[in-house]
């Protein structure tokens, strides 16, 4: 009904309307809770504005959350991507930091060797501690001979801490060839060399033109002995093999010194 200029009649009865709807407003203003057609205009007005705001503040939220669900999708996507895309250099280099110790540049044996000039008697002038000689004291020496399998046999004396000399009888054989600088020798009985865990790695990885220095090792730098045609070899020739043997990455300070008459 049309809001018209009446004046407000009273009615104490409960009142079952919504409070703000059309109807609701003539209702009031007709018992008398709304006093003018001015007024219930201005109630309509705040209702709608109410209304209005209310609406825009929901869909503002709603396009919020769209946005933040939207994003959180995206950032997500693109994480497992960049995760995924990682996985394999990550892998890569897990496997390369873990297979360092096992492929360390190992010490190379020298290029060219020659058994036949490598015969003959060595003294040991210095060694890495080694528990098969823990009692050798001094006057370490090996013979090596070349026999027809292309082999060396080895003859290896010393004078032990309770001051006899000790001759032990070894072998020497060559890995890839009867040339071959890549050796492994052993010291045990002839009935134990079917057994691989008797034989050592025996590296030629440094000698001189005139094969009157050489250094012995084995891939993984753990022993080092250094031989010499005499007992007592210039010091000018001896620092510069240990030169050498620091830039194939040998720890020098290692090394204790053979004692020879």
């Amino acid at each position: 009904m049309p809001c018209q200029k009446t004046s407000a009649r009273k009615n104490n009865g409960p009142e079952r309307f919504f409070p703000f709807s059309a109807k609701g407003l003539a209702l009031r203003r007709e018992t008398g809770s709304v006093e003018t057609c001015d007024e219930a205009r201005r109630i309509v007005d705040r209702n709608v504005e109410t209304a209005a705001l209310k609406m825009t503040l929901r869909q503002s939220m709603t396009r919020d959350k769209r946005a933040i669900s939207r994003d959180n999708r995206d950032r997500s996507g693109h994480d497992h991507d960049k995760d995924t895309a990682m996985k394999p250099h990550l892998f890569a280099a897990l496997l390369a930091t873990t297979a360092l110790p096992a492929f360390a540049a190992p010490p190379l044996a020298i290029e060219r060797f020659e058994p036949a000039r490598f015969t003959g008697t060595w003294y040991e002038i210095a060694k890495y501690p080694d528990w098969s000689q823990r009692h050798c004291v001094s006057e370490t020496s090996a013979q090596f001979s070349l026999t027809e399998q292309n082999t060396l046999t080895v003859v290896r004396r010393c004078r032990t801490d309770a001051g006899d000399i000790e001759e032990k009888q070894g072998l020497a054989r060559p890995l890839g060839g009867p040339a071959s600088p890549r050796m492994e020798a052993t010291f045990a009985a002839p009935w134990l060399q079917l057994l691989p865990a008797v034989w050592h790695d025996y590296w030629i990885v440094d000698i001189d033109a005139h094969y009157q220095l050489a250094a012995v090792s084995d891939p993984q730098r753990k022993s080092l002995w250094l031989l010499s045609r005499t007992p007592h070899p210039d010091d000018f020739s001896y620092q510069a093999l240990l030169g050498r043997l620091t830039a194939l990455g040998f720890d020098i300070t290692k090394l204790t010194a053979t004692a020879q008459p």
